[in-house]
């Protein structure tokens, strides 16, 4: 996630104008003028409009303080700033103009009945069913394909993996899995901020199927560290919470977009403000890796997610220090970040990934720990890297329609 902008106490943000719904301490505001929707607590709702009435970041500060019996300084805006930058809701800061978002692709139809009608249904069911009966009603609620565009990709993308089953037949059958699976994706996130607090962590704690713990617990007693290494794979985003829930610590790096990142740090901060701590942590920025090795070097747990299209910031994947890494019968482009922060501290490295099962159900799944055949010095880190892929492209193979990159998987091929 980009760093906030330059901020002062003194600091006041023009926001756009905007709605809000929602009851008890989950709300969804959405902006009226770009249709982008964010959701948060009861006093992230308060801090908006505090925000929106011109009221400095301090001033802000201190009547949540005074509301909610904390010093002011206590007060951490900076997950809900990171939202409503990243989401579109700041027209100015400080009287200088904020870059403003693209208007979101839904149309309009869709956006309404997904904001007013099926979000404030699911977050019902979520509320007041078992976990496992809201989400098989989510699935089949949020029934929506995705536009052409999206769907030209994801069939383009399956095209170009040579290991899958070629036949029209196998293509169409992985493709109504990944649109399926995008849509499971939505529906898990809605959960994390929708469940009541004490139902989510029973969720996470006893009815998420885990598997492959002892290769966890066998890593984390060496010593060095551990490093999970995941794809987005299924439910990929609710795996630091599973192991969060279970008392677990780990530090997350990638694996989220700009805007979800910020909601996650946002519902993170909340669920420590209510006396609720999930010992998971975020680390962004260019620094990232640096920061991660600290926590490896201190014998803590660290989850990477691997597949990342290269883009086209920076120049060439190439002149950037990517490799090719062989998957699916083709080779795609992978940055050397987990090769570099195993060879730099000696850490274990284990193969994650979290499924859907059945209509409703979880599995978490730990593979043994990876280890690299050649340990030549000028390539080790680069076999760390093609070992990862080879041990991820295990679990890719057994359900590739719940692989959510299938959209990227073009631009990700090296040539």
């Amino acid at each position: 996630m980009s760093a906030l902008p330059a901020l002062a106490a003194t600091s006041r943000l023009d926001l756009c104008p905007f709605w809000v719904k929602g009851a008890g301490d989950r709300y969804t505001v959405i902006n009226r003028e770009g249709g982008h929707a964010i959701s948060t607590s009861k006093a992230g709702v308060e801090a908006i409009r505090l925000l929106s009435k011109g009221r400095t970041l301090e001033r802000t500060r201190q009547v949540l303080g005074q509301r909610y019996g904390h010093p002011a300084q206590e007060i951490n805006l900076e997950p809900l700033l990171h939202t409503l930058l990243s989401a579109g809701f700041v027209r100015s800061l400080d009287g200088g103009q904020v870059a403003s978002r693209p208007a979101p692709g839904q149309h309009p139809l869709r956006l309404w009945l997904t904001l007013f009608v099926l979000s404030p249904l699911l977050e019902m069911a979520f509320r007041h069913l078992p976990t496992r009966l809201a989400l098989s009603l989510a699935y089949r609620w949020l029934a929506q394909t995705p536009g052409p565009e999206l769907e030209r990709r994801i069939l383009a993308g399956l095209h170009r993996a040579p290991h899958l089953d070629g036949t029209d037949r196998g293509i169409a059958r992985v493709a109504a899995g990944s649109r399926e699976a995008l849509r499971k994706q939505f529906c898990d996130r809605l959960l994390l901020g929708s469940a009541p607090p004490h139902r989510l962590r029973r969720w996470l704690s006893q009815q998420v199927r885990v598997s492959g713990l002892e290769h966890l617990a066998r890593a984390r007693a060496g010593g060095t560290g551990v490093i999970l290494c995941s794809l987005h794979l299924g439910s990929y985003g609710l795996i630091p919470f599973v192991l969060g829930a279970r008392g677990l610590p780990v530090s997350v790096y990638g694996g989220f977009g700009d805007a979800a990142r910020a909601d996650v740090q946002a519902w993170l901060a909340e669920r420590d403000l209510q006396g609720d701590p999930y010992p998971v942590r975020l680390v962004v920025g260019t620094m990232g890796l640096r920061a991660l090795t600290r926590c490896l070097e201190r014998g803590e747990t660290v989850l990477l997610y691997c597949d990342q299209a290269p883009g086209e910031a920076g120049g060439s994947p190439g002149a950037r220090g990517w490799i090719k890494v062989p998957l699916l019968g083709t080779r795609i482009w992978s940055a050397r970040g987990l090769g570099w922060l195993q060879r730099s501290t000696g850490a274990a490295v284990l193969p994650v990934a979290l499924f859907w099962e059945g209509r409703s159900g979880h599995h978490l799944r730990l593979g043994r720990q990876i280890h690299a055949t050649d340990t030549r010095e000028a390539n080790a880190a680069d076999v760390v890297v093609i070992a990862a892929y080879g041990a991820l492209e295990q679990y890719l193979r057994q359900d590739p329609a719940q692989w959510l990159k299938w959209a990227e998987f073009d631009d990700m091929i090296a040539p």
